[in-house]
């Protein structure tokens, strides 16, 4: 019944063989490697979101923590662009939120704090694009955590084992949010810090 297999090195008559990793923290790390392969293109598709539409034709980008680092070092060059051409310092740090109405907000203890939120406010498309990928980046603990419960139940052997993860796992189930995650960005880095609540 397990599904998660990795192609070993050796190869006979051109064929490639097939084996499945021996732990399951092997097979969580082999899922993680395999969501990444393709992931050249991210910063590409990522890029086409910011135009505003929601519905695109686009290839849909999974909160992987590979995609999260490249859309991360991406949004780091666009903030930091941004920034210089306001004339606005990198430093101190600003925080980014998205409010009930979709619009993003910055805040921060610094005086053109203002400023930083008109620059916003008057580029769409960068507004966009920072709003897209703090709402992928937000859903990679629950995916990850999502995929080791997976792998994780396709290995139990028991009903006694199942019910164990039911239990351990039983955050993905409720209906509630677990994570709070909060995006800043200071001299030149974007920070995402991510807690888990009970």
């Amino acid at each position: 019944m397990n599904s998660i297999w990795s192609v070993s090195e050796a190869e006979k008559n051109g064929e490639a063989k097939f084996k499945k990793p021996s732990t399951v923290s092997q097979q969580i790390e082999f899922a993680h490697m395999m969501m990444s392969m393709d992931a050249g293109n991210v910063v590409d598709t990522f890029k086409s979101m910011g135009n505003g539409s929601l519905l695109s034709a686009d290839p849909l980008i999974l909160p992987t923590r590979d995609n999260v680092e490249q859309i991360s070092a991406y949004m780091e060059e666009r903030l930091s662009e941004a920034f210089k051409r306001a004339g606005i310092a990198s430093e101190p740090a600003v925080t980014f939120s998205v409010g009930s109405d979709g619009s993003l907000n910055v805040r921060g203890d610094r005086d053109d704090i203002g400023e930083i939120q008109e620059l916003f406010d008057n580029n769409p498309e960068l507004s966009q694009e920072m709003s897209n990928f703090m709402a992928l980046a937000s859903q990679m603990p629950h995916f990850e955590r999502a995929l080791e419960f997976q792998i994780k139940y396709e290995n139990a052997d028991s009903k006694r084992e199942i019910d164990a993860l039911l239990k351990e796992y039983a955050d993905l189930f409720d209906g509630e949010e677990h994570y709070s995650t909060e995006f800043s960005y200071d001299s030149g880095q974007m920070d995402i810090d991510t807690k888990f609540t009970a």
